[in-house]
């Protein structure tokens, strides 16, 4: 009972447009979004400005590529077609 309330107040604050989650590091801190590219102009490696920055691998990626290319939409997953190991043994 309680699982279907919250998952109908869920869909509901998605249906008015609220994004739900923790926010991402390019809209909670600009200072540290401007340390990364700055490093990464400087030729800072990704893991460096990771560890010297406190923040994900990916986060630095993705900050690193958006810098570059206007931020996209985020889409569904596709799944991916899954192999068993006796199709390969043929």
């Amino acid at each position: 009972m309680i699982r279907e309330r919250v998952l109908a107040g869920l869909a509901r604050a998605r249906s008015e447009g609220k994004r739900l989650g923790r926010k991402r590091l390019e809209d909670s801190d600009p200072k540290k979004v401007a340390a990364v590219i700055s490093l990464r102009a400087r030729g800072a490696g990704l893991r460096k400005i990771s560890r010297e920055l406190g923040v994900g691998v990916g986060t630095v990626i993705r900050i690193v590529n958006g810098a570059e290319r206007p931020r996209t939409v985020l889409r569904p997953h596709r799944s991916r077609a899954r192999v068993n190991s006796s199709d390969l043994a043929q």
